[in-house]
């Protein structure tokens, strides 16, 4: 934990006394704020609760095994979460309560983490809740969401909230080498720094292609409807790579409204131009709108519907804001 101390004095703060004060929450919600290495936190916090006891005796052979054990996913009394194709189903969840009713081999404490955890679906979350609503002792729940509010709010009464905060400028230094514009789109789309530098080393994301779609859609209106295989589905062709593209036109249009607000652009910090060309023809209600409509498609992804359809509605929902005032 001391790695973060620096960058995340408050969840530092919070976790490290819980520690050392002996006073454990049954689950904790990691509200990561786009902090790239929230999961990272999250996993130090796990190896630290597991060692503390170790820790006190002093033995060092003990705690190396712990932690090589986790870094190699072979720790039995950790586990992971992660969404299968944007979705936490609760098969999984479900198989999570399996495994911890086995008798703990290694360590008294079972200690599980669900990332992103906004994408629980409706099934998965109520199982959740019935899991943290009778806390079986020594079990421990850290949910990491940079969405709080897409989570039921049972689910977040019944944890205690650590709030990160955003990256600071000095961890920003690390990757100065890089377009500082990729790097602001990179701290906003993940949150460990595995999948963050795997981004910013990957030629291939495609942000040019999605910024190419705006401008069309944005000078052209409906005649995009009849181009997009050419600028929509020749690049994004999956859930996965759809739901990416439809976050990166939610954080861009995120920037035209604070523009159209008098606020900093927050990310899209090389398209000054074109936000300002947009602001031209948007109203703040057009814009709000026109998030609505990002946000709820991208909801949609996850329930097998049919993808080039759902770029027609998008468009279509588009066009029918158009008339805002």
């Amino acid at each position: 934990l001391e790695d973060f101390k620096n960058s995340q004095l408050v969840p530092y703060k919070i976790l490290s006394n819980a520690i050392n004060k002996n006073k454990i929450s049954h689950a904790y919600l990691f509200e990561a704020n786009d902090y790239p290495r929230t999961f990272d936190m999250a996993v130090a916090f796990a190896k630290a609760l597991f060692c503390v006891d170790y820790d006190e005796k002093n033995d060092a052979n003990i705690i190396s095994n712990i932690i090589k054990q986790i870094d190699t996913n072979n720790f039995e009394e950790f586990k992971v979460i992660n969404h299968e194709n944007l979705v936490i189903k609760k098969e999984q969840l479900e198989q999570l309560q399996q495994e911890f009713t086995k008798k703990a081999i290694f360590n008294s404490k079972k200690i599980y983490i669900i990332n992103s955890a906004e994408y629980l679906n409706a099934s998965a979350s109520n199982s959740l809740l019935k899991f943290i609503e009778e806390p079986e002792d020594n079990i421990i729940a850290i949910l990491i969401t940079n969405n709080i509010y897409s989570l039921l709010g049972t689910i977040v009464s019944r944890c205690q909230v650590v709030p990160f905060a955003k990256i600071n400028e000095t961890e920003l230094q690390i990757y100065k080498e890089f377009d500082q514009q990729l790097v602001k789109i990179a701290i906003n789309m993940y949150n460990n720094k595995e999948e963050l530098e795997e981004f910013l080393n990957n030629d291939n994301n495609n942000i040019t292609a999605i910024i190419e779609f705006i401008k069309y859609y944005e000078k052209n209106h409906q005649n995009t409807l009849l181009f997009t295989k050419k600028l929509w589905h020749n690049f994004f062709t999956d859930k996965k790579t759809i739901t990416y593209a439809l976050n990166i036109m939610i954080l861009f249009y995120k920037d035209v409204l604070n523009s159209l607000l008098n606020r900093n652009i927050e990310v899209f910090i090389n398209e000054g131009n074109l936000i300002k060309d947009i602001m031209q023809n948007n109203s703040v209600n057009k814009i709000i709108y026109k998030l609505s409509v990002l946000i709820d498609i991208k909801s949609k992804i996850g329930l097998n519907m049919n993808s080039s359809l759902l770029i027609d509605k998008l468009l279509l929902d588009f066009i029918g804001g158009e008339e805002i005032e």
